[in-house]
């Protein structure tokens, strides 16, 4: 999926309680908003056709798996190590 940036409004779900401590996800939404994009914050209403991000990171031995869902797709996943 491509969003246009200018135009697009992306609502995080909200991080689940394990995960709230984790710096990615505040890290990809800084990078949505250098990049063009409208985030909604908690509590702030919506207009339609806004696309939900969902982000899940497990912890692996040898670094994390980061998957990104966008509207109930799954758009990418990647192990990293440099998450930690």
């Amino acid at each position: 999926m491509r969003l246009l940036a200018a135009s697009s409004t992306v609502v995080p779900d909200p991080t689940p309680s394990v995960q709230v401590r984790n710096s990615l996800t505040p890290t990809l939404i800084a990078v949505f908003r250098r990049r063009g994009f409208a985030i909604a914050e908690d509590g702030q209403a919506v207009p339609a056709g806004v696309h939900h991000l969902h982000c899940l990171i497990s912890r692996l031995d040898n670094g994390d798996l980061v998957r990104l869902m966008l509207d109930d797709a799954t758009e990418g996943s990647a192990t990293r190590s440099a998450f930690r």
